[in-house]
Parts: structure tokens; C-alpha cells; sequence
């Protein structure tokens, strides 16, 4: 007797009669054989060939196909019916349905919409079409607004715990030759700095089959960031990271310390927490001279007892007529103090009336002898001085006190200084920045 392996299976050697020999092995398409023997006239006998079927199934079978010969050896004299020694037979296969669905994780995007493509998989075979549904579910994201519901997903608690109601949705149509299809959810991109969000698409009611993974999870990783990339010439920003009791420049050298100031929260992340009675400094470096040249120099700033004198930040030589320049809440007034030896102080100012417990980002440029202040990003006042070069103090670079005394009270934070002139376009980009 001689069986061909049929496609989409292999040989089982276990449960078939012992006897049987293939080449070359045991897969589809090798050819088997057994010798049965000598049968008496009009007797009958049986022989096991048995199979493994693949599952899945691939390329769409539906059937196992198989045909038996007998050859007659010609012993006992020829064979008088040829016509009996081939049987060939169809096997349909009935291998239960399931249907299983991944999880994705991918950006949300800036704008627009970001396709999430879920892929569910059958697996088994009964020759039969499959419909499912399908409908999404928020969990930490919400529809619409930030992704596109499939129907409606309504949860309800019942005594046996929260439970998903399902009110329309799409739904989904297998072939009965068909093994995977993919359904897509589009996110909505934006710029807002926020957690990871997540929500589920389900799928519900098949008309023929079970699930083993009924739910996918689409995690939508947030891809926004607080930190802008700041504008070209950074000289210094110290955003209140580093190592106590080093605060880091990341827009620069020298690096910072705290000086009874300490870290906090910030406007943006970490930020630099002053009592009325501490200072951050920064070694003496010739960036700090500022008023040789235009520059800019910006910081978030958040008073617990606006007024009076609170330095924000200064590179200043001591009282008196000493090389210095101070930013400063001066009273009611945001101001740029310069000093030297040889000119005498100059105080420029606009009003500047901040409440308690509230974020302002302030800002001074200098083009030329052109002096521009801003408050939360918008021009707060233009004054014109012909401030001399300098003044080049040898001493510390210091936030919060200029050297001692007018101490702030409050927070600071994202102080950074420019080696030129920002424009109002980029004053304003910072501070919508912080504002995230």
C-alpha cells in the first residue's frame, strides 16, 4: 500500500500502524509504504495512516486530500480488477475558531492624527465567515479628544465588578480563508506635555468563535517635551538641575551653587527656592559682563512677599558706586541698575506690580542703547540710554542676592543670559514654553 503525506500535515509514526516507511521523511508530499501482506479471497483487512494537521492553516485549505494505492505482487496470479486498487478521500477540516488582538504602543504626533494599527489574528478552520465587532474604551485617553472612538463603551458597575457596555461600534468580517486583519484607531497629535494615556479596543459578539485575548491595549506615549531648545548665543541657563550643592549651567560655564537657596519645584521641573536670606553664585567669568555688548537676560520668577528690593539675579562688585549690574523687583518696579566707578549708577525701569504665589516671566534685552522689557513674553517698555561699556565686576556671578543683602523671597527659575538681543518673537517662544 502506498499514502502520500497530504499538504498542510506530517506523517504521526505514534498512531499509525507500525510498519509504514517514508521517504524522504515524515512531511507533506513524502511518499509512504506498508507491506499488508496476502488476503484470502473476498477478506478484508485495515491499515492506519495517520496524520498531524498545521495549525494555523495556511494558504486558505479547507481539507485534507489524500489517495491509497494497493499494489497486487503478482504471486498468486495477476490481478482481475485493476480498477479497485485506488481510493482517494476528502477530510474537511473543522478546527475550533479563536481570534486574539495586540497592544500598541506608538507616539501621538504634534498635529493631525497618528494611525494605531491593531492586528487580530484567527486561528483554527470550520469553513465558516466570522463577524466581530468592535469598540474602543477609554481608559486614561478620552474620546474625541484624544483618539477616535469605534461605537461607544459605557462602563458600569455591577456586583461582580466594573463591566464594559457596548453601544454600536464597527465592525469586522473574517473570510473563512482568512487568518489576520488589521483595524486602525487615529490619535490625535498636540503639543501638550502630559502622561502616557491608554485606552482599549475590544472586540465583542462573534458570530462564530471564541476570543483567548478580546481587549488591545493602545498606549499613547506622550512625545512632547517642557524643554524648548533655546534661542542661538546662550551664554547661561541654569534651570535648577544639577547635584546639591552644585546647580548646573546647562547653557554654559561656570556651573552654580547653592548658598543656603535650595532646589525645588519650579516653574518648569526643578527650580531654585530662596528664604529672603540665600544666593546661588557662579565664579567669576568674563560672560558675566553683559553690558559689553547686547544681550539678553530672562528668568521665571514667583515672589512669596512681592516688593521691597529683590534681587534676581546680579554680577555686582558691593555697595556703592563698584562695577555692578542687578535685575531686580525694585518696590513696584522691575529694574536694571548698572554701576561703576567713573559713570555712577544707572537705573532703568518699567512698572512691574507682581502678586504672591503667582509665575512671571521677566526679561531685559539690550540692541545697541536700546533697553527693552518684557513681562510673561510681551514688551513691557523701551528705554533709551547710552550706558558705557561695562561695568566688568570680579566677583561672582549671583542669583537671588547681589552679594549680600536685597535678598529674594520666593522662586526663580530658567534664568538664562544671551550674548545678544532676542527678539520679541523668541521672548515670547520662552514664555509660552514655561506656560506648558
Amino acid at each position: 500500500m502506498t499514502e502520500t503525506v497530504p499538504l498542510h500535515s506530517t506523517f504521526n509514526s505514534v498512531l499509525s500502524d507500525p510498519s509504514w516507511s517514508c521517504t524522504p521523511d515524515d512531511n507533506a508530499l513524502s511518499t509512504c509504504t506498508l507491506a499488508i501482506g496476502s488476503l484470502a479471497f473476498g477478506g478484508s483487512g485495515s491499515a492506519v495512516f495517520a496524520v498531524d494537521v498545521e495549525s494555523p492553516i495556511l494558504g486558505g485549505a479547507t481539507q485534507i486530500d489524500n489517495t491509497a494505492t494497493i499494489a497486487d505482487d503478482g504471486t498468486h496470479g495477476a490481478d482481475v480488477n485493476l480498477t479497485n486498487n485506488t481510493s482517494s478521500d476528502s477530510t474537511p477540516l473543522n478546527i475550533p475558531i479563536s481570534f486574539a488582538i495586540n497592544d500598541v504602543t506608538a507616539n501621538e504626533g504634534d498635529a493631525g492624527q497618528t494611525a494605531f494599527t491593531f492586528t487580530i489574528t484567527k486561528t483554527g478552520l470550520n469553513g465558516q465567515p466570522t463577524t466581530i465587532t468592535l469598540q474602543t474604551c477609554d481608559v486614561s485617553a478620552t474620546a474625541p479628544g484624544d483618539y477616535t472612538s469605534l461605537g461607544s463603551c459605557i462602563v458600569v458597575v455591577r456586583p461582580s465588578g466594573a463591566e464594559s457596555t457596548m453601544v454600536g461600534g464597527d465592525t469586522v468580517t473574517f473570510a473563512a480563508t482568512d487568518t489576520s486583519k488589521e483595524v486602525t484607531v487615529l490619535v490625535v497629535g498636540d503639543t501638550v506635555v502630559e502622561p502616557d494615556e491608554t485606552f482599549t479596543l475590544k472586540m465583542v459578539n462573534p458570530t462564530n468563535g471564541t476570543f483567548t485575548d478580546d481587549e488591545g491595549l493602545g498606549t499613547i506615549t506622550n512625545d512632547d517635551s517642557l524643554c524648548t531648545p533655546p534661542p542661538p548665543n546662550m551664554v547661561a541657563w541654569f534651570d535648577g538641575s544639577g547635584t546639591a550643592p552644585t546647580v548646573e549651567n546647562i547653557g554654559g560655564s561656570p556651573d552654580g551653587a547653592l548658598n543656603t537657596a535650595v532646589v525645588g519645584t519650579g516653574k518648569v521641573g526643578p527650580g531654585l527656592v530662596f528664604d529672603g536670606n540665600g544666593s546661588v553664585t557662579a565664579v567669576d567669568s568674563p560672560v558675566w559682563d553683559v553690558f559689553n555688548g547686547p544681550f539678553t537676560i530672562d528668568a521665571w520668577v514667583n515672589f512669596n512677599s512681592p516688593g521691597g528690593n529683590q534681587t534676581i539675579i546680579s554680577h555686582n562688585d558691593g555697595p556703592g558706586n563698584q562695577n555692578k549690574w542687578v535685575f531686580a523687583l525694585v518696590g513696584t518696579q522691575l529694574e536694571l541698575h548698572r554701576n561703576d566707578p567713573v559713570n555712577g549708577p544707572i537705573s532703568l525701569t518699567v512698572p512691574f506690580t507682581p502678586v504672591a504665589s503667582q509665575w512671571y516671566h521677566v526679561a531685559v534685552t539690550r540692541d545697541g542703547n536700546t533697553f527693552t522689557f518684557y513681562l510673561d513674553g510681551v514688551p513691557a517698555g523701551t528705554v533709551t540710554n547710552g550706558a558705557t561699556p561695562g561695568p566688568n565686576a570680579s566677583t561672582a556671578l549671583t542669583i537671588g542676592s547681589p552679594q549680600a543683602g536685597f535678598f529674594f523671597n520666593g522662586r526663580i527659575d530658567e534664568v538664562e543670559i544671551f550674548s545678544r538681543a532676542l527678539d520679541v518673537t523668541e521672548i515670547a517662544a520662552i514664555a509660552n514654553a514655561g506656560r506648558r
